[in-house]
């Protein structure tokens, strides 16, 4: 077996496998705009990005983040300050990152998938100096910033200029805010600096052991942390980054274009994984060597679909951390590893990460465990943005260690024999759905905000193996009771995509605890019976779609007035609807669109109208591509 060796129990932890790269210790007191730079003059021909609209060499990538950089300096000038990013996946956010950076700014990420109410939530705390997107997204951008917030759409810049700005980047300055959900139902922007994030990045190129050979994935949205890591530990090793649209060009996709981009190092999060692989036959990927599934808690499952779909000299690669820490520990294995009592743990702490089980006195436990995993280091986030009092709390001193500090993650954990983490659920009420980090207290900060919800409270539900949704739990106001597709429809345009409930259960009254406390063990649970919904579809679109709903949910029967999210329908399978819609029929739908309109019957209504306003007919054509 391969991991990163663990000397023991103790506290402090390092990886004796490192490799040499381009980014020695002393390079910290350097930025990452320089570090790029020192690529693109020691291999400025060598691919560097290929995505669906572009592939650019060092050079070419380079002169384009120049010339965004040159226009946001045009406009905003040498100021340090942040700006938002609005584009998605692709080619467009890895420019506008460097850009960004090369500026002298720092760059806010935004999903374009999410609510507008939410991305609002996000530009108002962010107060960026201006917003980046592009024109898949430039009717959405200038909804959000209306007259406060410039608009720079890199499809449409007014400079040419693409000579390098060579603007003195301290390492401590910032580079980025990456926000993630928050308790009070506001989401909180986490900070980070060159240095600290170029340490991030550094320990990923050598656990991965990063080549200039190598072609990495990029499959998530720039608004999460996994996107930085991804790009950057590419694109500072003379490797190349392969960013791929899910959304758009769907799972079914992936495994042509892993093959045609002779990928080497496949990542994205557990749930996207298990996906990709449910499309698969008897693929074998020849090129691959790394395939690293992480993001949520894995299960031996897992490691099979990676044995049965990779070649022996593959390597399987775990990674567990936090957006307010990035990764600490990691897990490797290889197609002759046993799992150490079946499960998949969390691993072993990366270089200059020191990881501690922690009692309810935030004291160390005895021997291995259990306790709160707590992670101490001179690399942690700054803090959170404009949240002081916030940041004092969460990154506390480390006793006479100068700049150490300790982040208390809130989940629990035990160590092996051997000293490898085990990572065994949450503390508090902060999930893991898709990947993504939710605090169930943002789910029901949004259902309590709705004028007929007197109290409400949420938890998390697991169905099967890897199949964790949100279950809510609401008391009305008054005797007029909301209908559950009412509410969940409320709180669509407020909550990203998996954290909407699956189902919303009203109540009398939540069950307390002595102490006054919602009592989460005595919440009832959900109703799973479908009798009442169970209508045939009716006419020729309601069959198109059911048959859609079945082909990608995976049912043999489908009423038309059963909800999307109560079948078990996810956030990458509302995506492939979308792509599937959009593709066949011509009618573009939004996530928000297709959680308002979310029965067959509804949907179908929905698209009929696009289309006679469209002018197309095409659903004869779709009924028969799926099958009926």
């Amino acid at each position: 077996m391969i991991h990163i060796v663990n000397p023991g129990v103790s506290a402090t932890v390092r990886n004796p496998a490192s490799i040499a790269f381009p980014l020695p210790p002393e390079a910290f007191g350097r930025s990452i705009v320089s570090r790029f730079e020192d690529q693109v003059a020691r291999v400025p021909q060598r691919l560097a990005l290929a995505s669906a609209r572009a592939r650019l060499s060092y050079a070419e990538l380079d002169q384009a983040a120049n010339r965004l950089a040159n226009e946001l300096l045009a406009r905003r000038g040498v100021r340090h300050e942040p700006v938002s990013l609005l584009l998605g996946q692709g080619g467009e956010a890895v420019v506008a990152t460097l850009a960004t950076l090369k500026a002298n700014k720092f760059y806010v990420p935004l999903d374009p998938a999410d609510p507008p109410e939410r991305l609002r939530s996000l530009l108002a705390d962010a107060r960026p100096a201006a917003l980046v997107t592009n024109a898949a997204h430039r009717t959405l951008a200038a909804r959000l910033a209306g007259a406060r917030i410039p608009v720079v759409d890199v499809d449409a810049l007014h400079t040419r200029d693409d000579e390098r700005p060579d603007l003195p980047i301290p390492s401590q300055r910032l580079a980025h805010v990456i926000y993630t959900s928050g308790s009070t139902g506001e989401p909180k922007g986490v900070l980070q600096n060159h240095r600290n994030a170029l340490h991030y990045i550094r320990n990923h190129i050598n656990a991965y052991r990063i080549t200039p050979e190598d072609r990495v994935t990029l499959l998530s949205s720039c608004a999460f942390l996994g996107a930085m890591r991804d790009t950057f530990m590419a694109l500072l090793n003379g490797a190349s980054v392969f960013p791929y649209d899910v959304r758009r060009d769907s799972v079914e996709g992936m495994a042509e274009w892993l093959a045609r981009s002779r990928i080497t190092i496949y990542v994205s999060v557990a749930t996207l994984f298990r996906r990709f692989a449910g499309t698969l036959g008897n693929e074998r990927f020849p090129e691959l060597r790394i395939l690293n599934v992480g993001g949520e808690p894995l299960l031996a499952a897992d490691v099979e679909l990676y044995r049965r779909l990779t070649r022996p000299t593959c390597l399987f690669v775990s990674n567990f951390g936090t957006t307010e820490t990035g990764t600490f520990a990691l897990f490797t294995g290889d197609h002759t590893s046993a799992l150490p009592e079946g499960i998949v743990p969390a691993g072993y702490a990366l270089e200059g990460c020191e990881v501690q089980l922690l009692d309810d006195g935030s004291k160390p436990v005895e021997g291995s465990g259990p306790g709160e995993v707590a992670l101490t280091s001179r690399f942690l986030p700054l803090g959170y943005w404009r949240r002081a009092e916030l940041t004092r709390t969460a990154y506390r001193p480390a006793a006479g260690r100068g700049n150490v500090r300790t982040y208390h993650t809130g989940d629990r954990g035990r160590r092996l024999a051997d000293g490898c983490l085990v990572v065994l659920g949450r503390g508090d009420q902060q999930i893991k759905i898709g990947g993504q980090r939710l605090e169930l207290g943002e789910v029901e900060a949004a259902l309590r905000q709705l004028p007929n919800v007197r109290e409400a409270a949420a938890i998390a539900s697991d169905l099967g193996p890897g199949d964790r949704r949100v279950v809510a739990y609401v008391v009305p106001v008054s005797a007029t009771r909301p209908t559950e597709r009412d509410l969940r429809r409320a709180v669509a345009g407020r909550l990203p995509g998996p954290a909407i409930p699956w189902r919303i259960m009203l109540l009398d009254a939540l069950p307390l605890t002595s102490s006054g406390k919602v009592d989460r063990n005595a919440l009832p649970e959900p109703s799973r019976d479908r009798s009442a919904f169970t209508v045939a579809p009716r006419s020729p679109m309601e069959i198109t779609v059911a048959a859609l709903w079945r082909e990608i949910l995976g049912l043999a029967e489908i009423g038309v007035h059963e909800d999307f999210l109560e079948l078990g329908g996810q956030s990458l399978q509302a995506m492939q609807i979308m792509s599937r819609v959009r593709d066949a029929i011509g009618v573009e739908l939004s996530l928000t669109q297709l959680f308002e309109a979310s029965t067959v019957a509804e949907l179908a209504a929905r698209i009929e109208t696009a289309r006679r306003a469209a002018g197309t007919d095409q659903a004869s054509d779709w009924k028969c591509r799926c099958g009926n």
